[in-house]
Formats: C-alpha cells, sequence, structure tokens
C-alpha cells in the first residue's frame, strides 16, 4: 500500500476526492437525492476500483474484500456500495446538521482515517503503537462475523460516519506531517517596495486592500499660496521627492470635479507642461478659468483660478506616473507572497474498552452490530463532545475581551412593539460585534453563534423572520438550532459558560474563514482513531484499545484566533 504524507492531505487533493465523491454520486444515483437513492452494485464497484480513482480510494478498495456477509446464510453485500451508501447518508446527514454542504475536506478526511482500522502497515507507518497491533488477522477479524471482512467492513463504514460528525463549525482542519508536527499556514500578500499609499512590505490584503498601488495614476491635494495653488506628484507618498510624469495624463480637480487636463497627444518627451481651460461650476453663474504649469520631470504641478475660488475650495491633481523614464527604472509596483508559518504538535487521545462474553453475545444478537465497531462509535462520539467543548470553552475565553451589550428593555418597550421588532433590534449588536471583529482581525467576521439552554427555548419560540429552524432534533449536546436573523447559524451548547443570568443570557459569536488556516479554532488528524482488541482474560473478559493522534487547539496565528465576541442580552 502507498504510504501516506504530507502531501497527500493537501487542499488539492482533499479538493480532488471530494469532486471524484461528487461525480460518482450522480453517476451512481441518476441525480436523485444521495439520501433516498438506490445504487447500482456493478456501476458503483467500477467507479471505486478505476484506477483514476484519487490515491485514498484506491488504498482503501484494495484491502477490503468485494463484497461481504453479516449473517450466516444471508445474500451478500457488494462493499463499493456500502462504502458509497454511507457516504451519501453522511453528506444529508452533515447538510442537515449545519445547514450547508460538508466541506471539501471531509470526505477525503473521512476516507484516509478507516485506513488505520483496515491496514495493519497503514497503522504502523502512521505510528499506532505495535503492541496493540497483534498480527493481521487478529487485527481484522473477529469470532462474531459470518465472514472475516465483516468486522473491519463495520468499522469503515461506522468510521465514515462519525468522520462526517466530528467537524466543528469554526474549526479549520490542517494536513499533518508524517510525524507529529502540524503546520498552519497563511498566505499573505505584501508590496515589496513602497509604492502609491503603500510602504515598503505593507500587507495589500483585507481592509488593506484598494489603496492606490498598481495604477499608475496617483493624486495630490494642493496647498494655496497666494493664489497658487502647488502639488507634488510622487510614486509613493512616502517619498520625499516627486516623481516623473506622463506630460499627456494630467488633470487638476475642484472639489473633485475634473475641470481640466492636458493634451492626451502631448509628446511624452516635453519636460514642462502648460494648459489652460475654462470651466463652469454647477450653481455659479460665472465661468473661472485654469492655468496649470509643472515639470514632467519631479512631477511638480500648480494652478491659478481666475477669478479666485471660494473659500473653502479642494483643489487637487492626477498625474500618471511615467515608468519608462530613467529615473524610475525598477520602481514599478511589485506584489510579494509570504508564507507565515505556525506549528502545532499533535497530542493523543487513548481509551480500553472492556465487555464480558455474555454482553458480547447479546449485543451480536439483538443488535447485530460487532462490538469492535459499538465501541469505536462510543469512543469517538465521547471524542467529538469532549473536544466541541473545549473548543467552545476556549474560544469563549477570547470572546470575554470583547464584550457588547444589547438592551432589550423588555418591561417598557414592550407596551410599544411587539417582541419580534424587539429582536431584531438584536441584528443592530450582531453587526456592530461583527465588523468590530472584521476590523480586529483584518480576515473573519462572525460566523456561528452559541447560546446556552436558557437561550436557546427563548429564540426557539420567536417567529422565522428571526429564527428560521433547523429541524435537528433537539439532543443531550451541541446541535444547530437554526438560522439567526437570516445570516447567522446558532447553536446550543451545554457549557457552564453560556449558562442565563436571571435578567438575560449570553451568546458567544464566532468568526469563520473559508481559509482552513485562518479559522480561530485548528483540527488535524495524525493518526485517526483505530481499535485494536485486546486478549481475553481468564474471567472471559475482552476488550479493544482506542488510540488516536491530532491536534485540538486555537489558531497560533493571533489575528486569527481572536475571532470571537460576546452579547450580553438583557431583558
Amino acid at each position: 500500500m502507498p504510504q501516506p504524507a504530507a502531501k497527500s492531505m493537501t487542499p488539492s487533493v482533499q479538493n480532488q476526492t471530494n469532486q471524484f465523491i461528487k461525480q460518482t454520486l450522480d453517476k451512481v444515483t441518476g441525480g436523485k437525492p444521495s439520501n433516498i437513492a438506490v445504487f447500482d452494485d456493478a456501476n458503483v464497484q467500477d467507479h471505486l476500483r478505476d484506477s483514476g480513482a484519487p490515491q485514498v480510494v484506491q488504498d482503501l478498495m484494495a484491502v477490503l474484500p468485494e463484497t461481504v456477509t453479516f449473517a450466516e446464510g444471508a445474500a451478500p453485500y457488494n462493499t463499493a456500495s456500502l462504502v458509497m451508501d454511507s457516504i451519501a447518508k453522511s453528506e444529508a446527514m452533515f447538510a442537515h446538521e449545519h445547514g450547508h454542504a460538508a466541506p471539501a475536506w471531509v470526505a477525503d478526511d473521512a476516507l484516509r482515517s478507516t485506513l488505520p482500522l483496515v491496514s495493519k502497515n497503514y497503522a504502523e507507518f502512521l505510528g499506532l503503537p505495535s503492541q496493540f497491533l497483534g498480527s493481521q488477522k487478529t487485527v481484522f477479524d473477529d469470532v462474531n462475523s459470518a465472514s472475516g471482512g465483516a468486522m473491519s467492513v463495520s468499522q469503515v463504514l461506522t468510521a465514515i460516519v462519525m468522520a462526517y460528525s466530528e467537524p466543528m463549525p469554526f474549526s479549520g482542519r490542517i494536513a499533518m506531517d508524517q510525524g507529529l508536527e502540524g503546520r498552519v499556514i497563511l498566505v499573505g500578500h505584501r508590496a515589496a517596495a513602497a509604492s502609491g499609499d503603500y510602504a515598503q512590505y505593507a500587507s495589500l490584503d483585507g481592509l488593506n486592500a484598494g489603496k492606490p498601488f498598481l495604477m499608475s495614476q496617483r493624486m495630490a491635494q494642493a496647498v494655496d499660496t497666494s493664489g497658487t495653488w502647488a502639488a507634488t506628484i510622487k510614486n509613493a507618498s512616502v517619498d520625499a521627492a516627486g516623481s516623473p510624469i506622463l506630460p499627456s495624463a494630467v488633470g487638476v480637480y475642484v472639489n473633485g470635479l475634473l475641470v481640466g487636463q492636458s493634451n492626451p497627444m502631448a509628446n511624452r518627451s516635453d519636460t514642462t507642461i502648460t494648459f489652460s481651460q475654462s470651466f463652469h461650476l454647477p450653481g455659479t453663474a460665472a465661468g473661472t478659468a485654469v492655468t496649470v504649469t509643472g515639470n514632467a520631470t519631479t512631477g511638480v504641478l500648480s494652478a491659478v483660478f481666475t477669478p479666485a475660488l471660494a473659500s473653502g475650495s479642494v483643489v487637487e491633481f492626477s498625474a500618471a506616473i511615467d515608468f519608462e523614464h530613467a529615473n524610475m527604472k525598477g520602481k514599478r509596483p511589485v506584489v510579494e507572497s509570504h508564507a507565515t508559518i505556525k506549528s502545532i504538535r499533535a497530542t493523543y487521545a487513548s481509551a480500553l474498552y472492556s465487555v464480558s462474553q455474555e454482553a458480547r453475545h447479546q449485543w451480536a444478537v439483538d443488535v447485530k452490530l460487532d462490538q469492535s465497531s459499538q465501541n469505536m462509535a462510543a469512543i469517538r462520539t465521547q471524542s467529538v463532545a469532549e473536544r466541541h467543548h473545549l473548543a467552545v470553552r476556549r474560544m469563549w475565553r477570547i470572546a470575554s475581551a470583547h464584550v457588547f451589550n444589547f438592551e432589550m428593555d423588555k418591561a417598557n418597550r414592550m407596551n410599544e412593539r411587539s417582541i419580534t421588532s424587539i429582536m431584531m433590534d438584536l441584528g443592530q449588536a450582531i453587526e456592530a460585534a461583527n465588523l468590530d471583529m472584521i476590523v480586529r482581525t483584518n480576515l473573519n467576521g462572525i460566523g456561528v453563534i452559541y447560546v446556552g439552554a436558557s437561550a436557546a427555548s427563548y429564540l426557539g419560540t420567536l417567529p422565522p423572520e428571526i429564527l428560521q429552524a433547523s429541524n435537528v432534533k433537539p439532543r443531550a449536546g451541541t446541535y444547530r438550532l437554526g438560522r439567526l436573523l437570516g445570516k447567522y447559524e446558532l447553536y446550543f451548547s451545554p457549557i457552564p459558560e453560556l449558562v442565563a443570568t436571571s435578567d438575560g443570557f449570553p451568546m458567544l459569536c464566532i468568526g469563520t474563514s473559508d481559509q482552513a488556516g485562518a479559522n480561530p479554532y485548528i483540527t488535524g488528524t495524525a493518526l485517526g482513531a483505530a481499535v485494536s482488541p485486546l486478549a481475553t482474560t481468564v474471567d472471559g473478559i475482552t476488550g479493544q484499545f482506542v488510540f488516536e493522534a491530532g491536534v485540538d487547539t486555537v489558531n497560533p496565528h493571533l489575528q486569527c484566533a481572536d475571532s470571537a465576541a460576546l452579547i450580553n442580552v438583557k431583558f
């Protein structure tokens, strides 16, 4: 089996896997909704076992049997169809749970997380302790399975479903190296040299974008000295001296209005600039004449208006920098891409799961699911809740430094307005926190909001104009309540920090980004959860060892991690 490497988990590879899965679903379902489609076994088999499939798909299908039987005497199932059915239902489940399609990396991560479960060599290469692996047959067989592959297939299907249930809406997934190091890479752009309104190495990203840089036209505000308005055109605003300009591209403005411009056919070799024009400012009866003179080499321009302009007028000059001039050699704008890299070390998670022979038999008879698959599902469910709660609590700590308040003033305002009208005003408080976050981080705006039980019950009773219900069944854990004010995904979380007070409730607002490494929280898998059987004790107790390694942390890039705010809603 090909060995895994960090490059096999890059965004381009993850996108390739995601596109392959979506194209396969479209082909084998005939365009029907994936959660109700009937799969053509032969068609699915051809697609998943095709040599053109992504490497992670080929690696998985190479170690799984073509068919599997789950009960003595039962008809065999096509393994490829089972895998695709699991992915299809997981995709539908994710969209229902989160209100949008799964990110591109989820499908690739789900398939990749299954490989240590069915390939001993792959698990060893990733670093699973060898003392827990045993032989290939011991690891990947089960006495309660009707066929040798039933247990491994069950664990693969369970792992896929669990992988789709694990992503947090405000986390970014990063690829891990072959060891325990993961890297969060932020790619940015900056000015390699001073140009326009940018100093050398000034950022060109986010709110910093949009100032003069690439365009050759420069503007300069003139100063009035005894009726003569003068200004100097500079390539970079930080330059001490002016720059060569094109005589054919000079303009003069009064209060933002273009009132005169040079001859567009003027010779580039001219060093002296001179032109005169007349104009009428809107709302004035008399005309005005302007005479402009200047030096094309130094960029110094001046204008005289007859009659003189009214007090308070603003005069500006525009001109195009002559980058072909000898003095401008090597001074064209240069955009420089740069990467800021932060390293994170993976940590471990592990557990032992034991079961008696009596319980083992009961599971086989009543539940129809092998014990190892059930164990893995139970432990990963705990892992998901544990990590999600930790992440929300860490974001709450960050948000506590950025607090906003919203006063409902129900006692007085309810006499004049409906509760729906009052809650619509909540959008102003959220938007204030949103804009503050964008300015503060220069990256992220609010994407998700977490509330506690009291707020969930309160908001859940409001009409669709306030909260579009998710129709996700309430459960004892984190889940999506719906879309608040048509913009923000609202989640319930049981963490104690979100417990309501007697006079209101808190709302934890967290930023999100389409760029994985720019999200405030970072996750990554060095070793997906793998289940290994343990020896039977003298009391007939058997068990499994579950081991995984990965990253769960606030983003080490501080401006990304700072994407959180707290809104205290007061009744």
